[in-house]
């Protein structure tokens, strides 16, 4: 600072001060801050000019206004309220700003240059069929979105909706507010190869459930590595033997396949299925909820379980001492569809099928 003006020059000093609770004032009777700046006065940088896109706003603030009730603003219009010290100015056209304290007649003044509104949105990208982004627009105060064409948009009127295209899409995004109307394009290129994947919902014994978790494909074939195949969604298999088998899922659309493997392990360890019944038969299989189990016995105490997939019991039968055929109706239209386990267990050993309900 110069010899002549106690102001302090430098920014940088800025609430660097000790803050006196009895000293309220600085030496020329501005009110000092909470946190003063070091120098006799308060440092205020006060531009001439600043730059504004149109619809945004910002507060005037002078430093020889600051926490002054006395000020009045002119002209009015864009401002919220021109009798504050510190009013809100959002103008449509770039302005002059006029202050004046009412008391003691000293006037300030600024200029906010209003720079045009331009919408942008995020730069054209490559997305794997059945992923998402956000689409993003430029803020506006005020301003209304709207995006086209809507396909795969979660809502086409806000700033930032989700987009999940199912193929190559070149989005429009138009914004309208006092500043008038802006546009701009993002183009989402969609490899349209579906994607094969796949989780274990569970594994029971030699029982799986799988979870198909692939996007956009239209057909699926599963091989589970023992020779059977299947062409369902979700589907669930028994295996034979304990083992590690290696499970492939192909998922297909109209633009080609692709393929998913792992190896899938079961076992039956301490579960003893040495057949004690010969002639084991469930009929029909699948069933609408009612079949029929038989087979044949040497003398022998029987017992026969049905589980779920869980291993959940829902049904038991104890026939005690038993030799011949046997044959019974069983009805489980009452359970959820799905697969369940019919198990004969004999003082030899145990026999286990599937008996699907659907």
């Amino acid at each position: 600072m110069d010899s002549t003006n106690l102001h302090a020059q430098n920014a940088h000093l800025i609430g660097l001060g000790l803050h006196i609770p009895a000293v309220l004032f600085d030496i020329d009777s501005i009110t000092r801050q909470f946190l003063p700046s070091i120098g006799a006065n308060e440092i205020c940088i006060s531009p001439d000019s600043v730059n504004l896109y149109c619809g945004d706003s910002l507060s005037l603030v002078k430093c020889n206004f600051i926490n002054n009730p006395n000020v009045v603003w002119s002209p009015s219009i864009g401002l919220n309220d021109p009798g504050l010290s510190t009013p809100k100015a959002s103008p449509a056209v770039s302005t002059w700003y006029y202050g004046k304290d009412t008391i003691t007649g000293i006037t300030d003044s600024i200029r906010i240059n209003i720079l045009p509104f331009q919408v942008h949105t995020n730069n054209d990208t490559l997305l794997k069929c059945g992923d998402s982004l956000w689409l993003d627009a430029t803020y506006n105060a005020g301003a209304t979105y709207r995006w086209s064409p809507s396909l795969g948009l979660n809502d086409s009127t806000k700033r930032r909706p989700w987009a999940k295209p199912l193929q190559t899409t070149t989005y429009i995004v138009i914004a309208n507010s006092i500043c008038g109307t802006t546009s701009d394009t993002i183009t989402i290129n969609v490899n349209p190869l579906p994607q094969a994947q796949y989780a274990l919902s569970s594994i029971v014994g030699l029982y799986v459930a799988f979870y198909n978790q692939s996007t956009c494909a239209d057909t699926y074939l599963w091989n589970f590595g023992d020779g059977d195949t299947s062409s369902l969604f979700n589907p669930n298999h028994l295996y034979g033997t304990s083992g590690i088998y290696l499970v492939t899922l192909i998922a297909c659309n109209t633009y080609g396949c692709d393929t998913i493997v792992y190896n899938v392990s079961v076992d039956n360890t301490g579960i003893n299925e040495v057949s004690s019944v010969a002639n084991f038969v469930i009929s029909p299989n699948p069933s609408n909820g009612a079949f029929d189990i038989s087979f044949e016995s040497p003398s022998q105490n029987i017992s026969i379980y049905i589980t779920d997939i869980l291993g959940r019991n829902i049904h038991s039968e104890e026939l005690g001492k038993f030799v011949g055929s046997y044959k019974k109706t069983i009805d489980l239209s009452s359970f959820n569809k799905g697969i369940y386990f019919v198990r004969i267990v004999g003082e030899k050993g145990s026999t286990t099928k599937k008996i699907i309900l659907n």
